[in-house]
């Protein structure tokens, strides 16, 4: 991979992850990433609809949640890849950048 090869950020909601931001494997801190204080507090209620939206192991308790949590998820790709610019590729965990 060439040095100036787009960083590669996937964005999705785990269990346990205290934000969906995706960087080499690893969560990354929303501030030092440099991600808006607005967009963090949607990423927030992302992983609150996922938390509170998803049985472990089982999937969706109702349409509502995953309907909630794919608009967000949409939202939240297109708003951090404004943020962070052309050196990244933003996607979500099934899109492969």
């Amino acid at each position: 991979m060439s040095d100036d090869a787009p960083i590669k950020v996937r964005v999705f909601a785990d269990y346990g992850a205290e934000n969906p931001v995706w960087c080499h494997g690893l969560v990354e801190d929303l501030t030092a990433f440099g991600v808006s204080a607005p967009l963090q507090a949607k990423m927030a209620r992302l992983v609150d609809v996922f938390d509170r939206g998803v049985y472990p192991g089982f999937g969706w308790r109702t349409p509502a949640f995953e309907r909630e949590y794919m608009e967000l998820l949409a939202e939240i790709v297109d708003s951090l890849q404004a943020e962070l610019g052309p050196g990244y590729v933003v996607t979500t965990n099934g899109e492969d950048a």
